[in-house]
């Protein structure tokens, strides 16, 4: 699910409170939380093939 928190207050809300910051992009993927793609494109790229794509 893609949430847009520059234009969604909620979303923005609750990705602050979730996670303590706004990071951009921040991505959940079978409940495990990552800020930033670029350092983390491995392992994200091995939890999407996993988990079936986005939701």
């Amino acid at each position: 699910m893609n949430k847009d928190i520059a234009t969604d207050r909620t979303a923005r809300e609750e990705l602050a409170s979730k996670h303590g910051r706004l990071a951009t992009p921040t991505l959940v993927i079978d409940g495990r939380v990552f800020l930033g793609f670029k350092q983390n494109r491995e392992e994200i790229e091995k939890l999407i093939d996993k988990t079936g794509g986005a939701q």
